[in-house]
């Protein structure tokens, strides 16, 4: 991170569409309220040393395709997750503190992605939705046997039961075409087979899943580990969304079906494209064959003529990691 445009590269988003009023009233009094009134986060301190966070002090839990995430001591309640790319830019730059255009690019992204979840948790219901929290803030780190303290952006997010529930089922996906025969969702279609309970609560998330796309514009990453849960809570079927937001949208998914079947060699410049080829397809794939299975039809828009694009030319776009928090 030398200079502003990089950054500005990616944490550019486009804010999500302004909820229709038709949209409005059909989502319940109780879960417009509650967007309405969102409460913050609880005020916790986390571990320091000289000015920043110390990130020796909190405990490494997991890796995912883009971010570490941290255990933060005697809150156990949340988690830390960390870019590690943008993180790796941001010790690269001597300067320990973000450009004033830089901070304001921040800012304005953290502002935006705050939007997006408050639409997320109006949609689905917060009570479905992990919180999170994104900030500026200082951390001090050793790298190379260097001890540097510098300005870089966090993520706090609530930790949630169903990743502790014996009962989860892990609703993701990835980008090869056997995906659909994977262990985890080879287990998902067959609970749905053996528990009309389950296939109610799954029916559920589909059928708001398809409205949420249509709009929010928004299409909700299944890709990657434990984006999404069901599991059971007092002995009842529920979910848990938690990072399901990465920056992918419908549009984008229809811009880039349109170049492909005109011109698929342009597909390779353009990473957004790319990316929501890749992630579109892999989620549509998942989403569509439920969809099928229970009777509810078409979730995501693909239709068979776009698979079999899609498959002839999936070389062109095996997915960029999205460096964004």
């Amino acid at each position: 991170m030398n200079d502003p445009a990089p950054l500005n590269n990616e944490i550019s988003r486009t804010k999500p569409p302004e909820l229709p009023t038709v949209a409005t009233t059909d989502l319940t009094l109780h879960r417009v309220k509650d967007a309405l009134e969102l409460k913050p986060f609880e005020k916790i301190e986390l571990p320091r040393k000289n000015g920043g966070i110390d990130i020796a002090a909190l405990i490494k839990i997991g890796k995912g395709g883009t971010h570490d995430v941290y255990r933060i001591p005697n809150h156990s309640g949340y988690v830390i997750k960390i870019n590690r790319e943008l993180l790796k830019r941001r010790l690269q730059n001597p300067d320990p503190t973000l450009p004033p255009e830089i901070r304001k690019q921040g800012e304005q992204y953290i502002a935006d992605e705050q939007e997006k979840r408050n639409g997320l948790r109006t949609h689905f219901g917060a009570e479905h939705c992990l919180e999170e929290e994104l900030f500026i803030d200082k951390i001090t780190i050793d790298t190379e046997g260097q001890e540097r303290t510098v300005e870089a952006m966090f993520t706090r997010q609530t930790t949630g039961e169903g990743f502790a529930s014996q009962t989860k089922i892990d609703m993701s996906i990835g980008y090869e075409k056997s995906a659909l025969e994977a262990k985890k969702i080879h287990r998902l279609f067959h609970e749905i087979e053996e528990d009309k309970e389950l296939q109610i609560i799954v029916k559920e998330f589909l059928n708001k899943f398809k409205t949420y796309v249509e709009i929010y514009d928004f299409i909700p990453d299944l890709v990657g580990e434990e984006n999404v849960l069901f599991y059971k809570k007092d002995g009842v079927w529920t979910y848990q969304i938690g990072s399901v937001l990465k920056g992918e949208t419908l549009s984008q998914l229809n811009e880039a079906l349109k170049i492909l079947e005109t011109d698929p060699s342009k597909i390779s410049s353009e990473r957004g494209k790319k990316s929501a080829l890749a992630n579109g397809f892999a989620v549509g794939r998942l989403v569509n064959t439920l969809g099928a299975k229970l009777g509810i039809g078409t979730i995501l828009p693909i239709t068979s003529i776009d698979e079999q694009r899609l498959e002839k030319y999936s070389d062109l776009f095996v997915p960029t990691p999205n460096l964004a928090f």
